[in-house]
């Protein structure tokens, strides 16, 4: 039997069976070396974190309380005052379905143990993006349009006036497993 704090910790969040999936890519340095890993199942959200979900940290004191931080991570967002994310209040980035922006790994970390849920590993997260079939993208491995993706082409636009989208804006940028 499930307890309701598990059921409320996996509401939102799609459980990904384990597997075996050939991890990194030759397409760049970074993402080499190419191995065979095996996961066993775990849960991740179905959506990146919003600035309403995170902004529940923020109102509840998480900047404050040492007790979601690890040590290192305190000492960070105390050394540079740190008391909520970069882009915080910039309109472009901060409205309530977007994905949370400018949070540095400890910040991170913090919200993940004041949510009750933990990071995903490097390896979850390109597991649940690439799926069983060895996706190149989430969607699969047609290139990036701007159907399924919000995206500077070659990285450099000519306008800099970037901003973030709804979570759930481009409903083909879906993973295998269903995740966005």
């Amino acid at each position: 039997m499930v307890s309701n704090q598990v059921k409320n910790q996996l509401e939102n969040m799609i459980v990904i069976p384990g597997g075996t999936f050939l991890r990194g890519s030759n397409d760049s340095p970074d993402e080499q070396p190419v191995k065979l890993v095996t996961l066993n199942d775990f849960a991740i959200d179905k959506t990146p974190v919003t600035n309403q979900q995170f902004r529940v940290f923020v109102e509840e004191g998480g900047y404050g309380n040492p007790v979601f931080w690890a040590p290192k991570g305190w000492d960070y967002i105390n050394d540079n005052n740190i008391k909520y994310p970069n882009y915080w209040y910039d309109d472009h980035f901060n409205q309530d379905d977007h994905p949370v922006t400018g949070v540095s790994w400890w910040e991170a970390m913090a919200f993940a143990e004041f949510a009750g849920k933990t990071l995903p590993t490097e390896a979850q997260w390109e597991y649940a993006c690439k799926g069983k079939d060895q996706r190149k993208y989430p969607w699969g491995n047609d290139e990036p349009t701007f159907e399924y993706a919000n995206y500077a082409v070659d990285c450099n636009p000519e306008e800099l006036n970037r901003s973030s989208t709804s979570v759930f804006a481009f409903p083909k940028n879906k993973s295998f497993f269903g995740c966005f």
